[in-house]
C-alpha cells in the first residue's frame, strides 16, 4: 500500500537535511506536530485505550512547547490560556470519569493544579454511579475544591446509585422545592424504585414524595415491595387521593382482594364527582382485568357507605377485554329491580356481547 502523503513529505525533507542540519532533539516535535492533528485533551482521551497515557503526554508536551508565537490551537491554548487550561481540565474529567480510568484520573491530578471540579465532573460522576471518583477527588489537594450541584442528586438516585446519594447529601444538602427544583426528586425515584429502605432514609432527610407513578412490577412477584412503599407515604398522615386511586388500580388489575380494603379504609369518599370518578376507576380496572371477587367488594363496600356507583363503565370495559364472565356476572346481579334507564343499558351491553 502506497505511504500516505505527509509521510512522503517527512521522508523527503528528512533526506535534504541528513547532512545534520537538525539534531533529534529538535526534529522529532516539528515531524509530530506535522503528521498529528491538533487535538484537545479532552479528545486524546476519547481516543486512547483504556489506562493508557502516551496520548495524552504528547498532547501535554505539546502544549508546553507552545508560545505567544505558535499558531492558535488547542495546545496554544492549554499552554497560554488559564481560562481554557481550567476549561480543558473539567472536559477531561468529565470524559475520564464516564469511562472510569482511575490511571486517567491520576495523571489529571498529577498535570493540573489550583482548577475547580466543576459541577459538570460531579454530575457525571452521579449519573453513573461513580463514588471512587468522588472520594478519590475530594481527599487529593492539587485542585481548588468542588462546585456542587442539586442536579447529581436527582442523577444518582434516578440511577439507583443510593451509596452516591448519600455521599452527595452532606455535602449538598436537601435542596427547597421553590425555583427549579433540582434535586428535590430522591424520594420520587426511591419510591418508583419500590425501595422502602431509601425512601425512609429520604423522607427523613427532608424530601417529599410529589409524582408517585407505581410502576408495573406488581405481579405475583415484587407485589408486596410496591405496597410497603405506598403503604409508608400514606401513613404519613396526607390524604394523596391520587396515591390511593393509582394504588387501588394496580391492585384491582392484579386482583389483590388483601391490599384493596387497606386502601378503602382510607379512601375519602364523598359527594363530590371527582371522589366518584375516582372509585368509578377501580371498577372499571377490577372488571376490565376479569376480577370478580374484588369487583363483588368494591360494590359492596360501595353500597355500605352509601356511595352511589354505576356499574356500567365496569361492564363495558370487561366486554371489551373479552372477561364475558364478568359480563354475566354484573348482569345477574342488576338485572332486578332496576328502572327503565338500567334495563334499557343492559340490554344495550347484551346486544353489544353477540
Amino acid at each position: 500500500m502506497e505511504s500516505p502523503v505527509q509521510l512522503k513529505l517527512v521522508v523527503l525533507v528528512l533526506t535534504k537535511l541528513s547532512g545534520g542540519a537538525l539534531s533529534v532533539d529538535n526534529t522529532a516535535p516539528i515531524v509530530s506536530d506535522f503528521l498529528v492533528a491538533d487535538l484537545s485533551l479532552a479528545r486524546a482521551i476519547e481516543l486512547s485505550h483504556a489506562g493508557s497515557l502516551a496520548l495524552l503526554e504528547f498532547v501535554w508536551a505539546r502544549s508546553r512547547r507552545a508560545t505567544e508565537s505558535s499558531p492558535w490551537g488547542a495546545a496554544k491554548l492549554l499552554g497560554t490560556r488559564d481560562f481554557y487550561y481550567r476549561r480543558e481540565f473539567s472536559l477531561a474529567l468529565v470524559q475520564t470519569v464516564r469511562r472510569a480510568d482511575i490511571n486517567i484520573v491520576q495523571w489529571l491530578l498529577r498535570h493540573f493544579t489550583a482548577c475547580p471540579v466543576d459541577s459538570d465532573v460531579v454530575e457525571e460522576a452521579a449519573r453513573g454511579g461513580h463514588l471512587w471518583a468522588l472520594q478519590l477527588l475530594e481527599t487529593d489537594k492539587s485542585h481548588a475544591g468542588f462546585t456542587w450541584s442539586n442536579k447529581s442528586l436527582d442523577y444518582a438516585a434516578e440511577g439507583g446509585h443510593w451509596d452516591v446519594v448519600r455521599w452527595l447529601h452532606p455535602r449538598v444538602g436537601t435542596p427547597p422545592r421553590e425555583g427549579f427544583g433540582y434535586g428535590t426528586n430522591v424520594a420520587d425515584y426511591a419510591f418508583t424504585q419500590n425501595n422502602l429502605m431509601q425512601l425512609k432514609w429520604a423522607v427523613a432527610k427532608g424530601f417529599e414524595v410529589q409524582k408517585c407513578e407505581i410502576g408495573d412490577e406488581c405481579g405475583a412477584v415484587g407485589r408486596e415491595d410496591t405496597w410497603a412503599t405506598v403503604r409508608f407515604v400514606l401513613e404519613q398522615g396526607k390524604e394523596l387521593m391520587w396515591m390511593l386511586t393509582r394504588a387501588g388500580i394496580k391492585a384491582a388489575q392484579v386482583g389483590d382482594l388483601e391490599f384493596i380494603p387497606w386502601l378503602m379504609d382510607r379512601y375519602v369518599t364523598g359527594p363530590d364527582s371527582e371522589g366518584e370518578r375516582r372509585l368509578d376507576y377501580l371498577l372499571d380496572a377490577a372488571g376490565g382485568s376479569g376480577h370478580i371477587s374484588v369487583l363483588e367488594y368494591l360494590l359492596v363496600h360501595l353500597n355500605k357507605v352509601g356511595f352511589q356507583h354505576d356499574p356500567s363503565a365496569a361492564m363495558y370495559a370487561a366486554a371489551k377485554n373479552g372477561k364475558v364472565e364478568v359480563v354475566k356476572w354484573l348482569v345477574e346481579r342488576i338485572r332486578y329491580g332496576k328502572s327503565f334507564d338500567d334495563m334499557l343499558e343492559l340490554s344495550r351491553l347484551e346486544l353489544y356481547l353477540i
